[in-house]
């Protein structure tokens, strides 16, 4: 959901679909949908899209600049180092 700078590249990863800017009262339906959460942002410093990942259920694999606070890696998800897309795609 959302369609940031390396949308294009996330969406070149096997299984990885994109789904471009969504209306946020589809979201509930779009998470409940997902296996898990990629969200490769460098700039969004709270991470609100990991915690409406994760209060849908689906793992998070998030960018550890942003959103590692929030994950315990294996447990809720996974805190990928810097924005190289094969630690999403090994995810």
């Amino acid at each position: 959901v959302g369609r940031g700078a390396v949308y294009k590249t996330m969406t070149q990863i096997k299984n990885c679909v994109g789904l471009g800017w969504q209306n946020s009262d589809d979201l509930p339906q779009i998470y409940a949908s997902c296996d898990v959460l990629c969200f490769p942002s460098r700039v969004e410093t709270f991470g609100n899209v990991t915690l409406e990942g994760m209060a849908s259920g689906i793992p998070v694999v998030a960018a550890d600049c942003c959103s590692s606070h929030l994950i315990e890696s294996g447990v809720n998800g996974y805190a990928i180092k810097g924005m190289d897309s094969s630690g999403y795609e090994e995810a």
